[in-house]
């Protein structure tokens, strides 16, 4: 089977259009709230929950039951030394920062 100069080119440009997809890592915190507990301004109720992050993203989703609970905002800070294992900071009900295991950076709620 040959291809023309056509089809290879849309190949192509649909390999290259999706490269960006393949370049982003995603990380996924699971996170079991005891508590009401408030995350970038919005209350969660007790439960589990999934935290879904893009590295370098600016927004970073919170799921419950595969669907979107809220979209918060966030910031990327350096930690000293990579994270032992993937956390949740609370501090008096409001979650203040995730630390990603085997990463040296962390995310910052605003």
């Amino acid at each position: 089977m040959y291809f023309n100069k056509k089809q290879c080119l849309s190949v192509l440009a649909g390999l290259l259009i999706s490269t960006p997809i393949w370049a982003a890592h995603t990380n996924t915190i699971s996170w079991n709230v005891s508590s009401p507990t408030t995350i970038g301004g919005t209350e969660v109720k007790p439960g589990e929950y999934i935290i879904r992050v893009d590295d370098g993203a600016t927004q970073a989703e919170v799921m419950s039951h595969g669907k979107m609970v809220v979209e918060v905002p966030v910031q990327w800070t350096q930690l000293s030394e990579k994270a032992r294992a993937s956390e949740v900071d609370v501090d008096s009900g409001k979650v203040t920062q995730i630390k990603i295991g085997g990463k040296t950076s962390a995310v910052d709620f605003k």
